[in-house]
């Protein structure tokens, strides 16, 4: 209370009982006397202390006569980078003049920056050649020197050349490292007076600025502080992480010229001993006297008709017909018929440009590398630019994958037996595997959980799994056979990743940019971080912050009530067991509850009891059959991660017992097209079945056979070394399948995997409302802000696009995906440009955990749903002409996916804008 009225009151009082204290320069440096000049309404004595932090460097008492006397403070070496003046000036009560005798006061405070000239670093980033062309060397010089002028040698430099248009978007700004390193301190020394303590020898109503208490009067509050193909379009043209300056305190930097045709900033971040920071920047241009530039999207869909576009600039010195063509792949042909179709002959006159435009049509999936070429004679020369143009191209339907797992030990099996006829009609390839051991079975579920399109923590942690079990897997999974730096580079990437998402308390948030830890997230993070470990698998700095939070996070545990919550502190104490850092205490709490755990999270605590070599009667008891438990309420969960979990803590107690059989049955029952649904059930899955399989076998035989296709015979032998062979056949309704069988004449035992990806034939796709309800709806946004009908886009235009999402019931996890047509291309409102205000309206949404704009979507993702009906908006650019279809929003429970929803595929046609 006391402290709140003194601030209260230091407001009111300073009005009329402050010095004003103000400095003869803006900035000091050591050895310079600074020349305060104080406007002092009374004559006194001064205290005068100089102040930093929480600490008085010195003190000094002076007089002061008249109405502006001046003060010096001889300034030290150690004052950087700044220092506080304060001042106390007093007069008694015999010296005053008022009617009233009274004594009286007055306080001052003023800050002094202080800087040594020669602690400042110059940079001078010179280029060799401001322009260069795509290919030549480019040779940059980097000048570093103090404030004085001298050189300033072996000073470290990280040197990067960045496309100069991607800065721009992003709002860059260089590091500013002196402001950092040298920022002002705060002052955190409070001054005081004991003067009203004493009592007033007048009637103190008549003396109305005294008080009865001490009173604080101030204190700190600043805060502190041949002709080439172009085809190498990097954002970064360089990277020198660690250079080191001479002896005449400069560096040379050399690299040669991407093909990108533009501006390229040279950045340099500098630092040298302990206290000389700084940066600089230079630039230099790629050029040539011809450039053709494509204007070709990022992607685009099969049947989509495009113009595909192309700049042609000419910098020759003269007025020139420029001879242009486009050579197409197997993705796409020309629009229109006949030879010319992709030829033109355009008049551009000297440092002029124009377009060329030629329609396509996308015919093929794949990823697409189309070539513009561009002659021109001009001044007795032959000029010339070739540019390699690439897109993705997709399908508007979504894509058929399913999987079939059928029994080849006969001597002839039909792989095609029972296949949905719907697959045999479309376009695609069936990727056949044929093997000795019941491992390659696993391999569709080990694709589900590399090929998952979303990246939030726990299906981050779901990817790496496959890679922890990799001695297990590696012969058999065709996507895993890397080499060791490979695979290094692949677990250090998804490490990164997951701990991109950590706290500075050490927890994992569920989403990138999450606004608090998520406790699952963390331990099954640490969990898969236990296995790699095994793996001799470096972790991240991060990793034991990790554990220490899952550590704090079971203080309480006895206090909590809800199944979810108790679930996820058993998963921790399981990720802290296996990470070596068991706490035995909160198993044996844990365990005294266990009539309110799940089969699942009994299991659990098995499986982290055993790594703690703990007593096999506890682990007996909570595996149990027999014994009664409260369903699994996990919003992670399902029955095939359930019984996967349950396998995994038999299997390490006792994995000759029958109920290990039976659960497998079970786990292996829940299997529908070659996997398990979802993230965590395909993990757990592969974590059990992975280590029973490789236990249960004894090792495959080998097995001689032949895959006979419609028109080859294929011969193979599957062995103990090389238990597997994969055979991929493509397809489409001009070239059917046909029949496909696998020969095995001596009737060894071998399993088979057919695995379909496939575009069904019809575009157009129902709609479909299987738990949601999901339509989307295009509108142009005019000039005048106003919305209407997309009858008449042209390059350019914004469109609003509107999803709505309606659900009869809450759901969790809720992903809303929606594909763009080629000819749109989403508006981050993280980018700077003229409509990011509109792009940051139209783009906010409450409902939403966290949103991805991709190059050929937007997805929303929302942890929890409730039931009603929900409209999510975003903005979108036309970038391009063609008529194009738009693939069905889907919206489905990422751990629930049989509740889904998709609206009806959408066509949408621009025009080139006149004059354009």
């Amino acid at each position: 209370v006391y402290e709140t009225r003194a601030a209260v009151g230091v407001v009111a009082e300073r009005q009329i009982l402050t010095l004003a204290v103000t400095a003869d320069k803006q900035e000091y440096k050591p050895g310079d006397t600074a020349r305060l000049l104080v406007k002092a309404p009374i004559s006194g004595e001064a205290l005068v202390t100089i102040e930093r932090g929480e600490r008085i460097l010195r003190t000094m008492r002076v007089k002061l006569e008249g109405n502006a006397p001046a003060i010096e403070v001889p300034l030290e070496k150690n004052d950087a980078p700044n220092v506080f003046v304060s001042m106390v000036l007093l007069r008694g009560s015999e010296q005053s003049t008022r009617k009233i005798k009274t004594p009286e006061y007055r306080y001052g405070l003023a800050m002094l920056r202080v800087s040594d000239p020669a602690e400042r670093l110059q940079i001078e980033i010179t280029p060799a050649r401001a322009v260069v062309q795509p290919g030549e060397e480019v040779d940059a010089e980097v000048q570093l020197r103090n404030g004085v002028g001298a050189p300033v040698a072996d000073a470290e430099v990280t040197f990067f050349a960045v496309d100069d248009g991607i800065l721009a978007l992003t709002g860059y700004e260089r590091p500013a490292l002196q402001p950092i390193f040298h920022a002002p301190f705060s002052l955190a020394v409070r001054t005081g007076l004991t003067l009203f303590d004493l009592l007033p020898e007048q009637d103190p109503a008549e003396v109305a600025e005294f008080s009865n208490k001490g009173y604080l009067i101030g204190g700190g509050g600043l805060e502190g502080p041949g002709l080439k193909l172009r085809r190498d379009f990097p954002g970064t043209a360089c990277w020198f992480p660690s250079l080191r300056t001479d002896a005449t305190g400069k560096v040379r930097v050399r690299f040669p010229a991407p093909d990108a045709l533009t501006r390229y900033r040279l950045v340099a971040i500098a630092h040298a001993g302990t206290n000389l920071f700084g940066s600089g920047e230079s630039a230099f241009t790629i050029r040539k006297p011809l450039m053709i530039l494509s204007a070709l999207g990022q992607f685009a869909n099969v049947g989509d008709e495009l113009i595909a576009r192309a700049v042609v600039r000419n910098e020759t010195g003269a007025d020139a017909t420029a001879q242009v063509s486009l050579q197409l792949d197997g993705t796409a042909e020309a629009a229109k018929p006949g030879a010319e179709a992709l030829r033109a002959n355009i008049e551009v006159k000297n440092d002029d440009a124009q377009t060329v435009d030629f329609p396509v049509r996308l015919r093929a999936m794949g990823s697409a590398e189309w070539k513009w070429d561009a002659r021109i004679e001009a001044r007795g020369q032959t000029f010339e630019d070739r540019v390699a143009a690439s897109l993705t191209v997709g399908s508007p339907a979504p894509v058929l994958r399913e999987t079939y797992l059928p029994e080849l030990s006969a001597a002839s099996s039909d792989l095609l037996a029972g296949v949905n006829p719907q697959l045999l009609d479309g376009a695609g390839t069936v990727a056949v595997t044929v093997s000795n051991t019941r491992l390659a079975t696993l391999r569709e579920s080990v694709n589900r959980l590399l090929e998952y399109p979303y990246g939030c923590a726990e299906q981050t942690v779901s990817s790496l799994i496959p890679w922890a079990l990799l001695p297990e897997l590696r012969p058999i999974i065709p996507d895993l056979v890397k080499d060791d730096a490979q695979v290094a580079a692949v677990i250090s990437k998804g490490l990164d990743r997951l701990f991109s998402m950590q706290f500075g308390g050490g927890g994992i948030g569920y989403w990138p940019n999450a606004n608090y830890p998520s406790l699952f997230a963390s331990a099954y993070g640490a969990l898969a971080c236990a296995i790699l470990e095994k793996h001799d698998i470096a972790l991240p700095p991060g990793h034991d912050l990790l554990l220490d939070y899952l550590s704090k996070e079971l203080r309480g545990t006895g206090l909590k009530r809800n199944d979810q919550l108790l679930a996820d502190r058993v998963l921790a104490v399981y990720a802290l067991a296996a990470s070596g850092k068991a706490e035995p205490a909160y198993h044996e709490e844990l365990f005294r509850r266990r009539a309110e755990l799940s089969r699942e999270s009994r299991a659990v605590l098995a499986l982290a009891i055993q790594e703690a070599k703990g007593p096999a009667a506890m682990v007996d008891e909570l595996l149990d059959p027999k014994a009664t438990a409260p369903d699994e309420s996990s919003w992670f969960g399902g029955p095939a991660r359930e019984r996967a979990i349950q396998l995994l803590a038999w299997s390490q107690s006792k994995p000759k017992s029958t109920e290990v059989a039976r659960l497998t049955k079970e786990l292996l029952g829940y299997r529908r097209n070659g996997h398990w649904g979802t993230t965590q059930q395909n993990a757990w899955a592969l974590l059990a079945l992975a280590r029973y399989y490789k236990a249960a076998e004894d090792g495959g035989k080998p097995v001689k056979g032949t895959l006979v296709s419609a028109d080859h015979e294929q011969p193979f032998e599957v062995t103990f070394e090389k238990p597997a062979i994969t055979q991929a056949l493509a397809f489409a309704p001009a070239k059917p399948l046909g029949a496909i069988s696998i020969r095995n004449p001596a009737k060894g035992t071998l399993f088979g995997e057919a695995r379909f990806v496939v575009r069904p034939p019809v575009a157009a796709q129902p709609r479909q409302d299987r738990g949601y309800a999901v339509s989307r709806v295009y509108r142009k946004l005019a000039d005048d802000g106003s919305l209407q009908e997309p009858a008449d886009l042209k390059v350019g235009d914004r469109v609003l696009v509107t999803l709505h999402v309606e659900t009869t019931r809450p759901g969790h996890f809720v992903a809303i995906d929606d594909p763009l047509p080629a000819i749109l291309e989403a508006v981050n409102p993280a980018f700077q440009s003229r409509v990011v205000a509109g792009g940051e309206v139209a783009g906010r949404d409450w409902v939403s955990d966290y949103r991805e704009m991709r190059a050929d979507r937007v997805i929303y993702f929302c942890d929890h749903l409730p039931a009603g009906t929900f409209t999510f908006r975003y903005l979108a650019r036309v970038r391009s002409a063609g008529t194009t279809m738009a693939g069905p929003t889907k919206v489905e429970e990422m751990y629930r996916p049989e509740r889904f929803g998709l609206s009806e595929a959408t066509q949408l046609v621009s025009r080139v804008a006149e004059g354009k």
